[in-house]
């Protein structure tokens, strides 16, 4: 249980649409916030809805344990995270493709025709059948927290998540999926595909030396320095990205780990279902 006090800070004002648009894609700097996040603290909105919650040191050192051998050993790289990669696309015969991350997804996804015709487990989740239960306990403890934390949002995701066959979700959670992000840092960019009633988590885990790596809201002008074993409970559908990351020691490394739920999970029939469109193509 988390017991240290939230402070609570109300924003009042939004930077320019047209301001903004200048910084989608784009890294930020210490120059795109006015207020960093230094203590247990919730984020209001001008329209009274949350932004974020900030809890730190919220993930316990059992769950870590567990989760970091996973986590921070994934290899591969992606090139289709979009505005993600900070960086223009380029066309790769009739596919556009960005600048390669190491941003991995794990968990179940939606149909995605004509490639993917059917919900599936992703590659990783199949390639890891022993591993990826491992990562249950530390989804249920994120799941706590939301719940506890944002219990509105939590609901509202709970609510879509009955609509959703069990074996599409992650146990005793209202999440589905989750994306590990391995020491870069993202532009500005909102999350595509997530349940928007619902809300994003991101925990973040930390090895050797490292300076940036701030997760900034550009448009709200608020950060957060998240560290080891940090939880940030956020809007994903705001605009959100990184400033810099630049690893100092041989050993560095910066693993964020966000979970969510998928806003077409619903649609997908059980795993056998979905197994038999596959075949049946």
């Amino acid at each position: 249980m988390y017991s240290r006090p939230l402070s609570e800070i109300r924003i009042r004002t939004k930077i320019p649409q047209v301001e903004l648009a200048q910084k989608i894609g784009k890294i930020v700097t210490d120059d795109d916030y006015g207020i960093l996040l230094t203590g247990p603290t919730r984020v209001i909105k001008p329209d009274g809805r949350p932004l974020c919650v900030y809890l730190p040191k919220a993930i316990s050192e059992e769950n870590r344990a567990l989760a970091w051998p996973i986590v921070s050993e994934l290899k591969g790289t992606t090139g289709n995270r979009g505005y993600v990669s900070a960086a223009p696309g380029y066309k790769d015969y009739k596919q556009t493709r960005f600048r390669e991350v190491a941003s991995h997804i794990l968990g179940n996804f939606e149909a995605a025709p004509p490639r993917f015709p059917a919900c599936r487990l992703t590659a990783w989740t199949i390639d890891h059948p022993l591993d990826w239960p491992k990562l249950f306990p530390l989804c249920q403890e994120v799941n706590h927290y939301f719940a506890q934390n944002v219990p509105d949002r939590w609901n509202a995701q709970m609510h879509y998540c009955e609509q959703v066959h069990p074996e599409w979700m992650i146990p005793g959670t209202v999440f589905g999926t989750l994306t590990v992000n391995l020491s870069y840092s993202t532009g500005v960019h909102q999350d595509d595909g997530d349940l928007r009633e619902g809300f994003s988590c991101i925990a973040v885990f930390k090895q050797g030396e490292y300076t940036g790596g701030v997760l900034t809201f550009p448009e709200y002008r608020i950060a957060v320095n998240l560290q080891d074993r940090d939880l940030l409970l956020m809007d994903a559908g705001e605009f959100h990205g990184n400033s810099n990351l630049e690893l100092l020691s041989e050993d560095a490394k910066r693993v964020s780990v966000v979970f969510y739920m998928r806003s077409n999970m619903h649609k997908c029939g059980s795993p056998k279902e979905e197994a038999a469109k596959m075949t049946s193509r």
